[in-house]
């Protein structure tokens, strides 16, 4: 399972990201905030040598393709 599957899986409690950027370690949300670039570097220093999943949580209207 890719991250994204596993961010938009029931198994991740979303809502509160809705509209934000998110970034990932494994499968754990470590960093979230409205700049992708502020978000992936929170990310990465928090979790050196790591290379983080950065998305945008989509609203429930959008649709993934």
């Amino acid at each position: 399972m890719t991250e994204l599957d596993y961010l938009m899986s029931s198994e991740v409690q979303v809502e509160k990201y809705v509209g934000l950027w998110v970034a990932m370690v494994g499968k754990r949300i470590v960093a979230s905030g409205d700049s992708a670039k502020d978000v992936y570097d929170r990310a990465v220093k928090a979790f050196p040598g790591e290379e983080p999943f950065v998305a945008k949580v989509p609203k429930a209207s959008a649709m993934l393709i």
